[in-house]
């Protein structure tokens, strides 16, 4: 076979083969650069362990739902997460804290800023109820007992936070709960974050 006897046909057919090959091999790589990039989600959650009962935000990634991208190997991208957090009387609109800086934590890491990933969420620990009483968690320790959380009253009770991601995305939501007399008058009113962008 003498490739310089090829006439320009063949020529032409060889190369549109040679260029559909490549194509279809780069089609994942830029279905992941336009439907891969992270998506954010919020729920709103609670855990109790014996006496003591959290009012938790788990923030997740959320993953590819479509058949044919997760077919093509799409996933969600991890991203870095920061944000701020904000509280107030529901009622009233009373500001009890502005602007914090919020912790969070995944199964890797504890911080101000961490990596979500696809597959595991982050958590936000928004109030905990103990034998002496409620408090909205400023920053967490290991029995979740610092100075520098500000103790509620009983009250119905508003969080606001951002979420701040990748390519200077953000999220921004609330949710609201009640602090009552008992563990059982202590819980989030809505199960679902209200998103405001």
């Amino acid at each position: 076979m003498d490739l310089a006897s090829w006439s320009l046909v063949e020529w032409s057919f060889v190369l549109s083969l040679i260029a559909l090959t490549i194509s279809i091999m780069a089609l994942p790589t830029v279905f992941q650069m336009l439907w891969g990039g992270p998506s954010l989600q919020v729920n709103l959650d609670d855990r109790q362990v014996e006496n003591n009962k959290t009012l938790r935000c788990s923030i997740v990634n959320k993953p590819v739902k479509n058949r044919f991208f997760s077919g093509v190997g799409v996933i969600r991208q991890p991203t870095e997460i920061l944000g701020e957090i904000a509280i107030s009387e529901a009622g009233s609109g009373r500001i009890i804290a502005d602007s914090i800086r919020m912790y969070l934590a995944t199964e890797k890491e504890m911080g101000k800023q961490v990596t979500l990933s696809s597959f595991l969420p982050a958590t936000l620990l928004v109030a905990i109820c103990k034998e002496g009483g409620v408090s909205f968690i400023i920053e967490p320790s290991d029995n979740l007992d610092s100075s520098h959380n500000i103790p509620l009253e009983r009250g119905r009770y508003k969080i606001m936070c951002t979420i701040y991601h990748s390519h200077h995305k953000r999220l921004k939501f609330t949710g609201e709960f009640l602090v009552g007399e008992t563990l059982t008058d202590f819980y989030w009113t809505e199960r679902q974050a209200r998103i405001l962008q």
